[in-house]
């Protein structure tokens, strides 16, 4: 494993302790935190840089949990918070990426992307399991926790422009880094894979490519971050199963940037934090992928991708 900053003229050898007998197949790095992750015939393995750098690196580290089998193939997305493996003869396989336990991260449950957030907002911080969590002083819902994450809540009385997020871990408090804070700031919900959290709304049953919303039916949408409701709502608590709080912001849908008309827009009943879109899909004469977007106030979410057929 060698790596080059200047085209080629000077490579710097990473292999250090990797096994001398075991083909390399690919590597991934987030230099922020300085993580390396080598995908070889005898596994996975991780080694650390310096912050910043992909450089001169610890030793490595096999990492455990998969089949022993070789890796063929190894990345994360784009922020460096999630990471797959692809494993010989057993598939690909997904997991928070093993360096944020020593380097946390707040972010959207949603879509596990740092951004702005909204009161109300479901959040989680990857890579720490606290005991008790603050925001600008005020103890936040807590509604999740093991060795990998843990899930909170924006209070819905949060104000200010930012967000101060710490947490207590076995007596020690940690200081994350805060957040903008903004009425609304819109994240539909996504699985590992890309594909959004998108339901039939007569049948319950989730959409996807081979499952396809159909035009002239409503369809629903699982998101976060839509902002203050009307009743007002206590943090932490699930919404009622009947005549959930609906969102006090003025919310919008479009399908390939074109407006569709919101039927509803509430909390989920059941659930804390997380809020429920229900959207008409026009008669159609075409058929395939759509662009899907909300937006509230004029905040935007990321669009994800529907499918549709007449």
């Amino acid at each position: 494993v060698v790596h080059t900053v200047n085209g080629g003229g000077f490579w710097e050898d990473l292999t250090n302790n990797l096994p001398v007998n075991a083909a390399v197949y690919s590597v991934t790095a987030d230099r922020a935190s300085g993580a390396l992750y080598a995908a070889t015939a005898d596994g996975l393995f991780l080694a650390y840089s310096p912050r910043g750098t992909l450089s001169n690196p610890s030793r490595w580290t096999k990492l455990q949990g998969l089949p022993d089998a070789g890796v063929m193939d190894v990345r994360l997305d784009a922020q460096g918070h999630q990471l797959w493996a692809a494993v010989d003869g057993f598939g690909v396989y997904a997991s928070i990426a093993p360096h944020r336990l020593r380097d946390p991260q707040v972010v959207t449950s949603a879509d596990l992307v740092s951004r702005a957030v909204a009161p109300g907002s479901l959040l989680s911080v990857l890579g720490a399991q606290f005991d008790s969590v603050s925001m600008n002083g005020t103890a936040a819902p807590l509604l999740a926790a093991d060795s990998g994450a843990t899930q909170i809540q924006v209070p819905f009385d949060v104000r200010g422009t930012s967000v101060s997020v710490a947490g207590l871990r076995g007596g020690a408090s940690v200081n994350l880094p805060a957040l903008a804070l903004s009425s609304a700031a819109p994240a539909i919900f996504v699985a590992t894979d890309g594909s959004p959290m998108l339901l039939d709304a007569d049948h319950g049953l989730m959409l996807d490519a081979m499952n396809p919303a159909r035009s002239g039916t409503n369809i629903q949408v699982l998101a976060t971050g839509l902002g203050r409701v009307k009743p007002e709502w206590p943090s932490g608590v699930p919404a009622p199963s009947t005549r959930p709080p609906v969102v006090a912001g003025n919310v919008r849908a479009y399908l390939d940037r074109v407006p569709v008309e919101v039927t509803r827009a509430t909390l989920a009943p059941g659930y804390a934090g997380l809020y429920l879109v229900e959207l008409a899909i026009p008669r159609i004469l075409d058929f395939g992928p759509a662009e899907l977007m909300i937006e509230v106030d004029g905040a935007p979410s990321k669009p994800v991708r529907v499918y549709i057929e007449p």
